[in-house]
């Protein structure tokens, strides 16, 4: 009896042991998706600290570790290191060796805004860094290949490119035809995410961004012609979704809409006293064009339809006005203006404001109506353009 107690404390105790070894083993295992993500963090620790000598050494040391499909970093993220770190020579030999197959490089997927960080960066050091590059030793295509490249990652990697730098990519091509940078400058310098003209320029490509976001605005407004006589004044809520292909844009949203009577109306249950509160609802759909469009200001003029909901109160157990509700079909046009205040890789934050004017040619017995708001709001607004 006693071996057998023996034996079976044994075999407990080895299978403990082995339980620990498994957990100790565990616990200290790292992979090099681990160690990306770690040297990632380090890596933004001395940008913030403009340690940029060690930024470069584990930036070397972040590359070894490239497993399978995951990388440490993203293109532009390895494009924006190396502008800090002054590798400009071999910067320039990566951004003439990427092509269709090897552009992309699929990240670690970390949260650590370590892109808008160096973005961030680039654009504080813009003055110092395009100096540096002028005083290197690379060839001069290969400088103006490096300035060009940089404004590209200040812009978001393409995102909030502007037409005159389009127009420099062109004049580089021009003057170098046989350019070792040629897919690099046709397929992502020569793109205007923000274009402002059609171009002929021999190479150009066209490559469209897509956008989506929302508007959160207050306002208010005016009533004209006959529902003027009917309605004062009114407050304004709106949301609105967007949806842009370069300078097209589409939203959809709503109002809603406080107003109060101008007069005394009368329904099937007795009077309704001026001054009474109505509640109206205009949902709303339009079609817009980004006529000016700035790296900090875009205009976009609009057309559209709208629904207007009058609606009375209609309180259980008290007097009924819902026979007063009545539904219109408007049209509308108008204007828009954004101020961006933010930007960043993934999109934009602005300030909005719109005019907004409204006809009702045809709506029962109640006439002829027109209809004038004004809003300030709050866009974002996220950038796609599938090529990264």
């Amino acid at each position: 009896m006693k071996r057998i107690i023996i034996i079976i404390t044994l075999l407990f105790a080895t299978a403990f042991s082995a339980l620990a070894q498994v957990e100790e083993e565990i616990a200290n295992y790292q992979s090099n998706r681990d160690l990306m993500v770690k040297a990632r963090d380090y890596i933004k620790d001395k940008v913030m600290v403009g340690d940029f000598t060690k930024v470069k050494e584990a930036k070397d040391y972040a590359l070894t570790l490239k497993d399978g499909s995951a990388n440490p970093f993203s293109r532009s993220e390895l494009w924006s290191i190396m502008f800090l770190t002054n590798e400009f020579e071999a910067l320039g030999n990566d951004i003439a060796a990427v092509n269709n197959d090897n552009f992309f490089m699929r990240s670690v997927w970390r949260q650590d805004d370590l892109g808008d960080l160096l973005n961030s960066v680039l654009k504080e050091r813009d003055s110092e860094l395009k100096n540096q590059v002028k005083r290197s030793a690379v060839d001069a295509e290969t400088k103006n290949v490096l300035l060009l490249t940089l404004d590209w990652l200040e812009k978001g990697a393409g995102r909030l490119m502007t037409s005159e730098m389009h127009d420099r990519a062109v004049v580089h091509l021009a003057v170098n035809p046989d350019s070792k940078y040629q897919w690099f400058i046709k397929e992502k310098l020569m793109m205007e995410s923000l274009p402002n003209r059609s171009t002929d320029a021999p190479g150009y490509r066209h490559k469209g961004v897509w956008s989506v976001g929302f508007v959160a605005s207050l306002g208010g407004g005016w009533f004209g012609k006959d529902f003027a006589d009917l309605y004062k004044g009114f407050g304004s809520f709106g949301f609105e979704l967007v949806g842009s292909y370069n300078r097209f844009a589409l939203t959809a949203g709503v109002n809603f809409m406080p107003t109060w009577t101008n007069r005394d109306m009368t329904g099937s249950n007795g009077l309704f006293e001026k001054g009474g509160t109505v509640t109206a609802f205009m949902p709303k759909g339009s079609f817009g064009y980004y006529l000016v469009q700035k790296e900090k200001f875009r205009m976009k003029p609009y057309i559209g339809v709208s629904g207007l909901l009058f609606r009375h109160p209609s309180v259980p157990d008290r007097l009924d006005f819902s026979d007063l509700d009545y539904n219109v079909l408007s049209y509308c046009g108008g204007c828009s203006f954004d101020f961006r205040f933010r930007t960043s890789l993934n999109g934009y934050e602005s300030l909005n404001i719109n005019y907004m004017f409204g006809i009702s040619p045809c709506n029962g017995t109640k006439g002829f109506g027109t209809m004038h708001m004004i809003s300030v709001g709050y866009s974002m607004e996220a950038l796609f353009s599938g090529r990264y």
